[in-house]
């Protein structure tokens, strides 16, 4: 996660949330005929977020064929309210490539994020800097920074790693973050 020194909070820079493989207990999905559902962690709280795939190939990158839903309201462990039909926000489809589709919410807990959906249907990416060329374009990819910078100017980019519940223990690979600067 990152932070520049115009920002409040960190966000991701891109992070990858995998389907659950069965239906959680006691949902009941909107679309009624979603192929795919899980959760996105942030700090505090879990959101249920559930879609459909394209009619057409069975994929998920066809936006018009498509609905993308997440809850507006966290996940409570004593009382999980599961009914996608209220408290939720839909996504805007915003493009695909031949791996992925992009979306973006008006409101939510996913607000101001691109959302990838693979085309697989089986995991989701929230990103807010990736400019890897293998994904759609979407309207809430952002730089750092927009400033112009002189000789010993200074730009603060603050990092830091969550690692939230709910994901397995054990080893990871590492990766890379590579900035660019353009003119």
């Amino acid at each position: 996660m990152l932070k520049n020194k115009t920002e409040n909070t960190f966000r991701f820079v891109n992070r990858l949330e995998w389907n659950e493989t069965e239906m959680p207990t006691y949902m009941i999905p909107n679309p009624s005929d979603a192929v795919s559902w899980g959760y996105f962690r942030n700090f505090t709280s879990i959101y249920l977020w559930n879609f459909n795939d394209s009619a057409t190939a069975g994929e998920c990158l066809n936006g018009s064929q498509m609905q993308f839903r997440i809850k507006t309201v966290p996940e409570s462990i004593a009382f999980p309210n599961r009914d996608m039909t209220v408290n939720t926000v839909a996504a805007t489809f915003e493009g695909n490539t031949t791996e992925w589709s992009a979306w973006t919410f008006s409101t939510g807990p996913l607000y101001g994020y691109c959302v990838y959906i693979h085309k697989n249907c089986q995991k989701i990416m929230v990103a807010q800097w990736d400019y890897n060329s293998s994904l759609p374009n979407c309207n809430n990819r952002k730089y750092l920074s927009q400033e112009t910078f002189k000789p010993n100017d200074i730009h603060t980019i603050n990092v830091t790693i969550f690692v939230p519940r709910g994901v397995p223990a054990g080893n990871t690979t590492s990766s890379v973050m590579t900035f660019f600067a353009e003119s």
